[in-house]
């Protein structure tokens, strides 16, 4: 609640306020920091609760890859997401593929965020679709948007109006 409701630093004073503090308490202040494009105090929350013992979990590293795509962070969001695996046992789920593709595709790395739709190992959401298609559309990409709006329409039929004018938005950037 204080982490919708409140500045990210005064979240972080009812934690440090906290008798016992959990995951799910620094969870919430990581949350707040990352909304707010603090990707610095994010890191420092990661080595509190490290010296505290507390193991991250998957809600964590969500957190962590949005600190780091807000504040533009590619190579510590890649690297973050790489130690999911290798320090934390952590398998990536499709909001974390999500948080990578938003990612590359903020950075102009296009073909390499489709490229990770292609081989990720679950089916692309509608949000990795629409990760792609925003960029696409900021780089004027027309064809890699136009195929972003055909995969997003299998799963918004009921708006096929709605991408068809997305469509044609692409089609006038030519």
């Amino acid at each position: 609640m204080y982490a919708n409701c409140m500045t990210a630093e005064e979240t972080h004073k009812v934690l440090d306020s906290m008798l016992e503090r959990d995951v799910f308490s620094w969870s919430s202040v990581i949350s707040a920091y990352a909304r707010s494009g603090e990707p610095e105090l994010v890191r420092k929350c990661l080595e509190d609760m490290q010296k505290e013992k507390l193991v991250l979990d998957c809600v964590i590293f969500t957190n962590v890859l949005t600190a780091c795509t807000q504040a533009g962070l590619f190579k510590d969001g890649c690297r973050y997401f790489n130690s999911m695996w290798t320090e934390y046992d952590i398998s990536p789920t499709t909001d974390h593929y999500n948080g990578l593709v938003d990612m590359l595709s903020r950075v102009g790395k296009l073909d390499e965020a489709y490229e990770l739709l292609q081989t990720m190992p679950m089916f692309p959401d509608i949000i990795s679709w629409r990760c792609l298609l925003n960029a696409c559309k900021m780089s004027a990409n027309v064809d890699l948007g136009k195929h972003c709006l055909v995969q997003i329409a299998k799963f918004d039929s009921l708006n096929v109006e709605e991408l068809c004018e997305e469509i044609g938005k692409l089609d006038d950037v030519d």
